[in-house]
């Protein structure tokens, strides 16, 4: 009997309705370990964030791949991407961005979170584009301060914060390599973190509830071959949530229309099965 799925849920601080919504990339990938055991496995979400820079208007990095290691070196790989997904980490100085979800991954203790990276390029005013040089392959071994341990209970959140400002250096004129700097915050569901911003587009909306689910472009669930599973985030007004149409002005979550495209800012977590849309 298939388990009854529990839902991502973001608490809403800021609803912004958008007149095109452009991707930043696809899923597709694979698992290194398999379960269908509720009980031997947890939920770890992938988010990003960055210091500011002054130096430059975008720096673009091209993920292709994330995944934990165990401490005997297994590799779990929990999102993966032929062609990537593009993010701007000057974008993220005030919030992260949700990268990856996943469910069923084995419980039990990792000891670090492996990035691989295609591609880090510099933009600038002008639009001009610098390649930087990556580092081993572009495959980034990133360790936590101790290990972290991943229970069937709660989701794990993992904000990964890449200081742009002390990873790019500057070799001679206009080479430059990467020597990242990434700081590693492990979240429990007690831990607020920062904003996180969801592009995507309304799937439902229920006024009673103060809810909507979003479908967040791009995103799907890499472990234990679920990767065709609906991984729709619900949403949740609460008390202080608030909606922008495209035009700036205030409106009700009524009139918020199915396939509305929509940038959400709120509180990630994992609800139960009481969060379950109707």
């Amino acid at each position: 009997m298939k388990q009854q799925r529990s839902w991502w849920l973001l608490t809403l601080v800021m609803l912004v309705l958008t007149t095109v919504l452009v991707a930043c990339g696809g899923g597709g990938g694979s698992s290194s370990s398999s379960t269908t055991d509720g009980t031997t496995t947890g939920s770890v979400a992938i988010l990003v964030t960055d210091a500011p820079s002054d130096d430059f208007a975008r720096i673009e990095v091209t993920v292709v791949a994330v995944s934990l290691i165990d401490d005997e070196e297994n590799l779990i790989e929990i999102w993966s991407s032929d062609s990537g997904k593009t993010i701007d980490l000057l974008s993220l100085d005030t919030e992260s961005e949700l990268f990856a979800l996943a469910t069923d991954v084995p419980v039990g203790w990792y000891d670090k979170i492996r990035l691989t990276i295609d591609s880090v390029e510099l933009v600038d005013d002008l639009e001009a584009r610098t390649a930087v040089d990556l580092p081993a392959s572009g495959k980034i071994d990133l360790n936590p301060r101790g290990r972290f341990y991943v229970s069937a209970d709660e989701t794990l959140s993992v904000q990964l914060d890449l200081d742009a400002n002390k990873s790019i250096h500057l070799v001679n004129a206009n080479h430059y390599v990467l020597r990242p700097v990434v700081f590693v915050d492990i979240l429990t569901a007690a831990d607020a973190g920062r904003l996180v911003r969801l592009p995507g587009t309304v799937v439902s909306v229920d006024t009673d509830n103060g809810t909507f689910v979003l479908q967040q472009l791009g995103m799907t669930s890499q472990v234990a071959g679920d990767e065709n599973e609906d991984d729709s985030v619900l949403v949740s007004l609460g008390t202080d949530g608030v909606i922008f149409g495209p035009d700036g002005l205030p409106m009700a979550l009524a009139d918020l229309t199915v396939d509305s495209p929509v940038v959400a800012v709120g509180f990630f977590a994992e609800g139960g099965d009481e969060t379950t849309p109707q």
